[in-house]
């Protein structure tokens, strides 16, 4: 019987991890959507925006394994 119960128990934890994951995607989706929109409104095309987003989260990247080089001792 005790097998059982902690399949259940694991079954449970996989099922909270899922909820969660899809409760934290849903305000992604909305911002998304608002940056879009945003974009829109100023004339940008959402390539546009998307190369830009993608340049820029690349970079950051660069800089920040840089910094960590230049202050580690």
């Amino acid at each position: 019987m005790l097998p059982v119960i902690r399949r259940r128990h694991v079954v449970l934890n996989l099922v909270f991890i899922a909820a969660l994951t899809v409760m934290f995607m849903v305000p992604l989706l909305l911002i998304n959507g608002l940056r879009m929109e945003r974009a829109r409104m100023r004339g940008v095309s959402e390539a546009e925006v998307a190369a830009v987003q993608a340049g820029t989260s690349a970079a950051d990247g660069y800089r920040m394994v840089d910094r960590a080089l230049k202050h580690s001792p």
